[in-house]
Protein backbone atom coordinates (compact mmCIF):
# COMPACT_ATOMS: atom_id res chain seq x y z
CA UNK A 1 0.00 0.00 0.00
CA UNK A 2 1.47 3.54 -0.99
CA UNK A 3 2.49 5.58 2.11
CA UNK A 4 0.56 8.50 1.35
CA UNK A 5 -2.96 8.89 1.57
CA UNK A 6 -3.67 10.61 -1.67
CA UNK A 7 -1.28 8.26 -3.64
CA UNK A 8 -3.56 5.19 -1.86
CA UNK A 9 -6.85 6.12 -2.44
CA UNK A 10 -6.50 7.60 -5.92
CA UNK A 11 -5.38 3.51 -6.58
CA UNK A 12 -8.55 2.19 -5.40
CA UNK A 13 -11.24 1.72 -8.24
CA UNK A 14 -13.90 4.49 -8.19
CA UNK A 15 -12.12 6.14 -5.22
CA UNK A 16 -10.27 8.12 -7.76
CA UNK A 17 -13.28 8.81 -9.71
CA UNK A 18 -14.93 10.76 -6.51
CA UNK A 19 -11.48 12.72 -6.00
CA UNK A 20 -11.14 13.41 -9.67
CA UNK A 21 -15.11 14.98 -8.97
CA UNK A 22 -14.25 17.26 -6.10
CA UNK A 23 -11.30 18.36 -7.39
CA UNK A 24 -13.06 19.43 -10.26
CA UNK A 25 -15.97 21.17 -8.73
CA UNK A 26 -14.05 23.17 -6.05
CA UNK A 27 -15.15 26.30 -8.07
CA UNK A 28 -18.58 25.94 -9.12
CA UNK A 29 -18.92 25.16 -5.66
CA UNK A 30 -17.25 27.75 -3.63
CA UNK A 31 -19.57 29.31 -5.63
CA UNK A 32 -23.17 28.45 -4.03
CA UNK A 33 -23.21 30.77 -1.43
CA UNK A 34 -23.35 33.76 -3.90
CA UNK A 35 -25.94 31.57 -6.17
CA UNK A 36 -28.39 30.90 -2.99
CA UNK A 37 -28.40 34.62 -2.26
CA UNK A 38 -29.24 35.46 -5.66
CA UNK A 39 -32.59 32.87 -5.23
CA UNK A 40 -32.92 34.16 -1.71
CA UNK A 41 -33.50 37.71 -3.57
CA UNK A 42 -35.68 36.74 -6.30
CA UNK A 43 -38.30 34.99 -4.05
CA UNK A 44 -38.31 37.82 -1.65
CA UNK A 45 -38.96 39.75 -4.85
CA UNK A 46 -41.88 37.25 -6.12
CA UNK A 47 -43.24 37.40 -2.43
CA UNK A 48 -43.40 41.25 -1.99
CA UNK A 49 -44.99 41.37 -5.81
CA UNK A 50 -47.51 38.85 -4.68
CA UNK A 51 -48.11 40.18 -1.58
CA UNK A 52 -48.85 43.57 -3.21
CA UNK A 53 -51.08 41.84 -5.39
CA UNK A 54 -53.12 39.85 -2.79
CA UNK A 55 -51.96 36.48 -4.15
CA UNK A 56 -51.70 34.48 -0.83
CA UNK A 57 -51.12 31.39 -3.08
CA UNK A 58 -47.82 32.93 -4.34
CA UNK A 59 -46.69 34.32 -1.37
CA UNK A 60 -47.24 30.96 0.66
CA UNK A 61 -45.35 29.49 -2.17
CA UNK A 62 -42.63 31.36 -1.79
CA UNK A 63 -42.60 31.36 1.67
CA UNK A 64 -42.54 27.82 1.67
CA UNK A 65 -39.07 27.82 -1.11
CA UNK A 66 -37.54 30.55 1.35
CA UNK A 67 -37.77 28.09 4.06
CA UNK A 68 -36.40 25.28 1.99
CA UNK A 69 -33.69 27.96 1.20
CA UNK A 70 -32.25 28.38 4.67
CA UNK A 71 -31.89 24.16 4.51
CA UNK A 72 -29.94 24.21 1.47
CA UNK A 73 -27.71 26.86 3.38
CA UNK A 74 -26.94 24.97 6.08
CA UNK A 75 -26.62 22.02 4.33
CA UNK A 76 -23.48 23.88 2.14
CA UNK A 77 -22.57 24.90 5.57
CA UNK A 78 -22.18 21.32 6.46
CA UNK A 79 -20.87 19.47 3.08
CA UNK A 80 -17.83 22.38 2.98
CA UNK A 81 -16.59 21.37 6.25
CA UNK A 82 -16.66 17.41 4.85
CA UNK A 83 -15.41 18.85 1.85
CA UNK A 84 -12.41 20.95 3.05
CA UNK A 85 -12.04 17.61 5.60
CA UNK A 86 -11.57 15.41 2.59
CA UNK A 87 -9.42 17.82 0.73
CA UNK A 88 -7.47 18.58 3.36
CA UNK A 89 -6.82 14.65 4.52
CA UNK A 90 -5.56 13.89 1.17
CA UNK A 91 -2.95 16.99 0.87
CA UNK A 92 -1.99 15.57 4.53
CA UNK A 93 1.56 13.54 4.64
CA UNK A 94 1.20 12.66 7.92
CA UNK A 95 1.35 8.69 8.31
CA UNK A 96 -1.86 6.54 10.05
CA UNK A 97 -4.41 7.88 8.00
CA UNK A 98 -5.76 4.36 6.25
CA UNK A 99 -7.26 4.69 3.32
CA UNK A 100 -9.89 1.85 3.30
CA UNK A 101 -11.97 3.72 6.22
CA UNK A 102 -10.88 7.11 4.46
CA UNK A 103 -12.48 5.89 1.22
CA UNK A 104 -16.81 6.06 2.65
CA UNK A 105 -16.22 9.56 3.76
CA UNK A 106 -15.11 10.34 0.12
CA UNK A 107 -17.54 8.93 -1.55
CA UNK A 108 -20.18 10.41 1.12
CA UNK A 109 -19.14 14.29 0.89
CA UNK A 110 -19.03 13.77 -3.12
CA UNK A 111 -22.38 12.38 -2.98
CA UNK A 112 -23.44 15.23 -1.19
CA UNK A 113 -21.88 17.76 -3.08
CA UNK A 114 -23.70 16.36 -6.25
CA UNK A 115 -27.16 16.41 -4.12
CA UNK A 116 -26.44 19.72 -3.46
CA UNK A 117 -25.83 21.00 -6.72
CA UNK A 118 -28.84 19.27 -7.81
CA UNK A 119 -30.55 21.19 -5.24
CA UNK A 120 -29.50 24.76 -5.89
CA UNK A 121 -29.96 23.99 -9.69
CA UNK A 122 -34.10 22.94 -8.90
CA UNK A 123 -34.32 26.14 -6.78
CA UNK A 124 -33.04 28.15 -9.60
CA UNK A 125 -35.54 26.21 -12.09
CA UNK A 126 -38.39 26.82 -9.48
CA UNK A 127 -38.15 30.34 -8.55
CA UNK A 128 -38.44 31.09 -12.58
CA UNK A 129 -41.30 28.62 -12.57
CA UNK A 130 -42.87 30.27 -9.32
CA UNK A 131 -42.38 33.40 -10.88
CA UNK A 132 -44.34 32.02 -14.01
CA UNK A 133 -47.01 30.36 -11.89
CA UNK A 134 -46.00 27.21 -12.96
CA UNK A 135 -44.62 25.12 -10.03
CA UNK A 136 -46.56 22.52 -8.64
CA UNK A 137 -47.52 21.51 -5.47
CA UNK A 138 -45.32 18.62 -4.88
CA UNK A 139 -42.37 20.62 -6.46
CA UNK A 140 -43.05 22.94 -3.79
CA UNK A 141 -43.58 20.37 -0.80
CA UNK A 142 -39.84 19.10 -2.22
CA UNK A 143 -38.14 22.55 -1.66
CA UNK A 144 -39.57 23.02 1.04
CA UNK A 145 -37.44 20.22 2.60
CA UNK A 146 -34.57 21.50 0.94
CA UNK A 147 -34.72 19.66 -2.34
CA UNK A 148 -33.01 16.52 -2.81
CA UNK A 149 -31.43 14.74 0.07
CA UNK A 150 -30.01 11.50 0.37
CA UNK A 151 -33.00 9.58 0.58
CA UNK A 152 -34.78 11.49 -2.34
CA UNK A 153 -32.27 12.15 -5.34
CA UNK A 154 -31.36 10.67 -8.00
CA UNK A 155 -27.79 10.44 -7.17
CA UNK A 156 -25.48 11.14 -10.38
CA UNK A 157 -23.83 8.40 -12.38
CA UNK A 158 -20.33 8.96 -11.63
CA UNK A 159 -21.32 8.69 -7.55
CA UNK A 160 -23.05 5.77 -8.02
CA UNK A 161 -20.00 3.84 -10.27
CA UNK A 162 -17.89 5.50 -7.48
CA UNK A 163 -19.80 3.79 -4.38
CA UNK A 164 -20.62 -0.03 -6.32
CA UNK A 165 -16.49 -0.03 -7.97
CA UNK A 166 -15.06 1.01 -4.40
CA UNK A 167 -17.72 -1.39 -2.46
CA UNK A 168 -16.69 -4.54 -4.32
CA UNK A 169 -12.98 -3.00 -3.91
CA UNK A 170 -13.37 -2.70 -0.31
CA UNK A 171 -14.69 -6.02 0.26
CA UNK A 172 -12.63 -7.69 -1.93
CA UNK A 173 -9.77 -5.93 0.53
CA UNK A 174 -11.62 -7.36 3.46
CA UNK A 175 -11.26 -10.82 1.97
CA UNK A 176 -7.95 -10.73 1.10
CA UNK A 177 -6.86 -9.85 4.81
Amino acid sequence: MPNDLYTAVMSIPGADRAVDFIQGQAAAFSYIPQRLERIRAKLEAIRQAAAAQNDVVKVAKAAALLRGLVTVSSTYARTAAGVSDVVNALRSTAPGLNPVAFVPKLLGVASQVTLLFKSVDFFERSATGLQAGTLSAEDVAKLERGGFTVGSAVVSPLVKTALVVGGVWLLWRMTRR
